[in-house]
C-alpha cells in the first residue's frame, strides 16, 4: 500500500521538483496535490495552469504517484455570485486533474452560511447536489472522480459520514466518490473502523490525521490521542480498500534549518507507514 501526504506541507520546495523530491526523501510514493488556494493564478490564467499542471506531472519521475488533488477551499459560497466564482474553480480543478491525470478530486460540501449554524438545514444538501451534478459532466468527460469530503464542524447538517453517503447515494455515479477524513470524525468522537465501513461502497481516498475529539488539530496518527487505530486498519482491510494511505498532517515541527526537519518529517511519514503496513497484515489474515 503506497503511503501520501498533501504537497502543502512541503511549500518550501519552491518548485514543483524540489517538493516532490524532499517528499521522495521522506519516504513517500504517492501525493495529494495542494490546489486549495482560488486566489492563485492557476484558477485564473489558462497559461499558469497549463504550466503548473506540467511542471507538477513531471516531477513524477521522484517515483511519486498524484493520487488525489484537493479542490478549492474555502470557497465563500454565502452569496450567489460568490457561489458561482466557486463552482467555475471546482470545474478548473477536474480540468487539472485531467492534466495530471489525477484520478480524484477532493472537495468540500456547500457551506451557504459559512462557519455559523444553518438557517435552512436542507440548503447546503440542495447546493452540494447541485455543485455535483455541474460538475458530472466534466468529470465523465476527462474520467475524474469528484469525491466528497466528511467535515469536522458539529453546526453543520452534511458533516457526519451518514450524510456525506446520502448525497453521494443521490448522485448515484460512478463518478461521484467520497474521500474519508478520519481526523474530522474523530471531532464527531465517532469509530474509525465504523465510519469506513459506512463509506465502504463509495470510498476512493483518504485523508489520514488525528486528535483528542476537541477540535480538527491534524496530529500525527496514533500521536497525542488514545484512538484505536487498527480498528481503522483492520476495516480498511475488510472492506477491500486497495487506494493510497495519503495523511493530512505534518506534526508539530519547530522552527529549525531543513536538515533537521527533516527528521520530524521522517517521524510522520513512519507513522502513515505503520498504519499502510497494518491494513496490509490484516488483509493477509482474512
Amino acid at each position: 500500500m503506497k503511503v501520501g501526504n498533501t504537497t502543502g506541507y512541503f511549500w518550501y520546495g519552491e518548485t514543483a521538483d524540489r517538493v516532490y523530491g524532499r517528499m521522495a526523501e521522506v519516504g513517500y510514493d504517492a501525493a495529494d496535490q495542494d490546489m486549495a488556494d482560488i486566489k492563485k493564478a492557476i484558477y485564473h490564467d489558462d497559461d499558469a495552469l497549463k504550466r503548473f499542471c506540467a511542471e507538477n506531472k513531471s516531477a513524477a519521475h521522484h517515483g511519486i504517484i498524484i493520487n488525489q488533488l484537493h479542490g478549492p477551499w474555502p470557497t465563500y459560497d454565502t452569496e450567489p455570485e460568490s457561489r458561482a466564482e466557486g463552482w467555475r474553480c471546482f470545474r478548473r480543478a477536474v480540468l487539472a486533474c485531467h492534466m495530471m491525470e489525477i484520478p480524484y478530486m477532493v472537495f468540500h460540501p456547500q457551506m451557504p452560511y459559512g462557519w455559523g449554524a444553518e438557517e435552512e438545514p436542507e440548503l447546503p444538501k440542495k447546493l452540494t447536489l447541485e455543485l455535483m451534478m455541474d460538475l458530472l459532466p466534466d468529470c465523465e468527460k476527462y474520467g475524474v472522480t469528484m469525491c466528497l469530503e466528511n467535515m469536522p464542524f458539529r453546526k453543520h447538517r452534511i458533516s457526519t459520514m451518514d450524510r456525506i453517503v446520502e448525497v453521494v447515494r443521490e448522485i448515484s455515479s460512478p463518478y461521484a466518490g467520497i474521500c474519508y477524513d478520519t481526523g474530522h470524525s474523530l471531532v464527531f468522537g465517532h469509530d474509525l473502523g465504523e465510519m469506513a465501513r459506512l463509506a465502504a461502497p463509495y470510498l476512493k481516498c483518504l485523508h489520514v490525521h488525528g486528535n483528542d475529539g476537541t477540535g480538527d488539530k491534524h496530529k500525527v496518527p496514533m500521536e497525542g490521542d488514545n484512538i484505536h487505530w487498527k480498528g481503522f486498519t483492520d476495516a480498511l482491510a475488510e472492506i477491500g480498500y486497495q487506494g493510497v494511505l495519503s495523511l493530512e498532517c505534518m506534526g508539530d515541527i519547530p522552527d529549525v534549518p531543513l536538515e533537521e526537519r527533516l527528521v520530524y518529517e521522517k517521524q510522520t511519514y513512519a507513522a502513515g507507514r505503520k498504519l499502510a503496513d497494518q491494513v496490509e497484515a490484516a488483509r493477509k489474515a482474512l
